[in-house]
């Protein structure tokens, strides 16, 4: 929130840098502590850990825009990656608890997570790469975030449509 304000209302830029580099300290120690290599066979993990690096990564992004290494727009990308993984893997995530379902999500969710993060990918890391592709790489990255989204309405539609499979209201 304060990373927000001062870009805001004090937009210098040495402030934001720093700022911006204690947060992706601090939330990349978090992350660091929190990983086991056991979370990529559980999808419902995998895709929160990379949601979260796609927050790191973007406030690195900002961090180094002062030494405008990174456009403004692919920091603004990467913080927007981190928003799109993290609320799908939520969404999977209630959905599923909030039915009384077991934690346990389809096995095409696994490319739904995958789909999401490569259009990430597409759209943050490939401009960087090949700042030519930058048109493609859009496009390809809308396609991968609609593909995700398609198919988590596919699979979740029948789940939240229908009455809890353990007979509780809700």
């Amino acid at each position: 929130m304060l990373l927000l304000v001062v870009e805001l209302f004090y937009p210098q830029a040495w402030l934001l840098t720093v700022l911006a580099c204690f947060a992706a300290l601090v939330h990349g120690a978090r992350l660091w502590g929190w990983y086991s290599r056991l979370i990529w066979s559980v999808p419902l993990l995998w895709v929160l850990h990379l949601g979260y690096a796609w927050l790191v990564l973007g406030l690195v992004f900002k961090a180094a825009l002062i030494t405008e290494a990174v456009a403004p727009v692919l920091a603004t990308h990467a913080l927007a990656a981190a928003i799109a993984v993290l609320c799908l893997g939520m969404m999977s995530r209630v959905a599923l608890g909030h039915t009384g379902r077991m934690l346990m999500p389809a096995a095409s969710m696994g490319w739904a997570f995958a789909f999401i993060n490569l259009a990430m990918v597409a759209r943050v890391l490939l401009p960087m790469i090949v700042p030519a592709w930058i048109i493609p790489a859009t496009i390809a990255s809308a396609g991968l975030w609609l593909l995700a989204f398609a198919l988590f309405v596919h699979v979740y539609w029948p789940v939240l449509s229908r009455a809890r499979v353990d007979g509780q209201p809700g």
